[in-house]
């Protein structure tokens, strides 16, 4: 009897520590929700609830009520065409100091044709220079593989300028590859649109006429400025909800 006697004892302390720590965590726990309510609350006045020995407010809030901020951005831009278009002629060797947006784009395209990239990148500003090969190199794309992709892109096609567009401080000039011989037939039967314009976007950078990514490819002039939409009307407009 005197076992069973201890054993109960020993069961009853047991017990009461985790009712006693049950309490304790309890207590914790709804300190922390008074915490929460109060830094949500920081504004209005109201009544005070008694929580844990402290007086918290609490106030009362009316039923939501839904607004909305629109944000208007015009982006305005000149459009000129080339009539006819321009042939982009393979230059021999890089052009030192570029004085039109036309030189520009035969520099460029010249520096692909030949399959040279020092002479690409020169025929960037330095900010569009550095950001290309920093992002080559972390992707890991080799000299090789522009080589390629270039030596693909430009055989058997014809390169013509489209049209000179002004935006701000920048030009862009497009230019449209045009398919020949069996490279031709080939886009046709697979449905691809040789209409389809590259836009080479320019600005002058000590005194030289340079490619320059300052202006991206999702700038809303250099992405839609092709857009169906201006074959009939001068303006387009896009409303996208930015957040709901």
């Amino acid at each position: 009897m005197k076992h069973q006697s201890d054993h109960h004892k020993k069961s009853s302390f047991g017990v009461h520590t985790l009712v006693v720590l049950l309490i304790a965590l309890a207590g914790f726990f709804a300190f922390a929700g008074l915490a929460t309510v109060k830094a949500a609350d920081t504004t209005g006045a109201g009544s005070s609830e008694t929580g844990a020995g402290v007086n918290w407010p609490s106030f009362d809030r009316t039923a939501p009520l839904k607004k909305e901020f629109v944000a208007t951005k015009h982006y305005n831009f000149s459009e000129r065409f080339f009539k006819p278009s321009v042939v982009v002629e393979q230059l021999d060797t890089p052009i030192e100091v570029i004085f039109t947006p036309e030189q520009s784009v035969k520099n460029h395209i010249s520096a692909m044709r030949a399959g040279d990239y020092e002479w690409w990148l020169q025929t960037m500003d330095v900010r569009t220079r550095e950001m290309i090969q920093k992002a080559e190199e972390a992707n890991g794309v080799t000299v090789e593989d522009r080589q390629k992709q270039w030596a693909e892109q430009f055989k058997d096609v014809n390169v013509t300028m489209e049209r000179w567009i002004e935006t701000g401080r920048f030009l862009i000039i497009s230019v449209r590859l045009w398919p020949k011989g069996a490279k031709a037939l080939a886009a046709q039967e697979a449905g691809k649109d040789a209409r389809k314009e590259i836009p080479i976007v320019m600005s002058i950078m000590d005194g030289s006429w340079l490619v320059t990514a300052m202006l991206g490819r999702d700038d809303p002039v250099v992405a839609n400025y092709d857009h169906p939409v201006f074959e009939q009307s001068n303006e387009l407009s896009i409303e996208r909800i930015i957040r709901e």
